[in-house]
Order: structure tokens, then sequence, then C-alpha cells
């Protein structure tokens, strides 16, 4: 039990790991944290700093009852270690597929936003080769005659959403705390959905915060 904790948390929360080490062990210029063992005395991490390897044992207090109480306790820890460092309490970690309604997955937003109205035998050419859209039919001529028009319109979109990615959800994902798999599938999915995935995201958040607020 105690090797898949240490797994878990080095998987999907390393940035709770490092928030360990900041705080509690008062290293708050470590780096590459590893969590390398676990009991119900404390936990084991492993860190650089000043280009040197370190490791620093982090006790539980008081001790566990048993290993079923630990992620309990390491929620705890996590919580009072950002508050003391000045961070956001982590209010979002989860990811949700879909556009503005939640119902739809990232293949087909593709093919919602890039595809413009237009007469049925249109293909956008880069959606065809790799295998994202398929129309059995179509005419050549047209797609030639459209297909730079197309190209454009999917730069301005691919360039805007890029602009989203680095100045508005990365910042709110470091801001709430979010897990390292879920900000790469947030992130993949601004790439495709741009302010869909932004506004969604809000939502959440909005939804996560106590009523009090």
């Amino acid at each position: 039990m105690a090797f898949q904790a240490v797994q878990h948390m080095n998987k999907d929360h390393s940035d709770s790991v490092e928030d360990y080490v900041h705080h509690y062990a008062k290293k708050p210029n470590a780096t590459k944290c590893v969590m390398a063992d676990m009991d119900e005395l404390g936990v084991l991490i492993s860190y650089e700093e000043d280009g040197q390897e370190n490791s620093v044992r982090i006790p539980f207090e008081p001790p566990l009852g048993s290993l079923k109480e630990a992620r309990v306790r390491l929620i705890e820890m996590d919580g009072i270690a950002r508050k003391a460092l000045g961070r956001k309490p982590r209010e979002q970690k989860s990811h949700s597929h879909g556009d503005a309604t939640g119902k739809v997955e990232p293949p087909r937003v593709i093919v919602d936003q890039f595809v413009l109205p237009a007469p049925a035998n249109l293909v956008l050419y880069g959606l065809l080769t790799f295998g994202l859209l398929y129309i059995k039919d179509y005419q050549p001529q047209i797609l030639s005659d459209y297909s730079y028009w197309f190209a454009g319109v999917l730069f301005f979109i691919v360039a805007a959403h890029l602009v989203e990615i680095v100045f508005v959800m990365q910042p709110l994902l470091r801001k709430y705390g979010v897990t390292d798999t879920n900000r790469k599938l947030w992130l993949l999915s601004t790439m495709f959905e741009g302010a869909f995935a932004l506004k969604r995201f809000r939502r959440m958040v909005a939804a996560a915060r106590p009523k009090s607020e």
C-alpha cells in the first residue's frame, strides 16, 4: 500500500511533494522533489538544492494509526503548507472534456470549430490528413479554391489558442494548484477549444468554492 501511495504522489501530486519540502523541511529552494518512502511515522523525500542531492524525513504529527489514513493527512498537510507559503488552496483538481456544454469530446470540437458553414462536400485538408474528419464524397476543385483561406483561418485559431494557453490558462492552473496530469489535459483542451475550455474551468472553480465566499 505504501508503494502505491508513493507512486501516486509522485505521478499526480508532485507539486504537493514540493510543498512539503518547502514548508515542513524549510527548504524553499529545493527542486526535483520525489517521495521515496512512506510509513505510519512520516514520509521520506529526496530533493536537489544548490546542485546537491539530499533527502529529508517529514514526520506525521501525530503518527498515523495505519496507512489508510495517509491520504487525508497528506491533503491536510498540503493545505497547511500552501497557506504558509502564500499559495492558493487546491480548489480545482479535475478535468472535464467537451465544448461549452460539456458534452462534446475534443476531436468533435475540432470539426465544429474549424469547418465553417459551407456546402457539405467541402473538406478541410489538414483534418482529413490526420484522420480527424472523413467525408466520403468531395470535389477537389472546391478544395483548391478554398485551401489558402482555410489555412489562414486555421493559423489564426491556433495562434489565438496558444496565446490563451500562455497568458490565461497556465496562470490559472498554477493559481489553483491543478495536478500535473490534469494540467496537461487542460492545456490540450485549450489548444483544441480555446475560450470554451477557459469558461468550463472557471465554472468548475466557482462550483468548488465554499458557499460562504
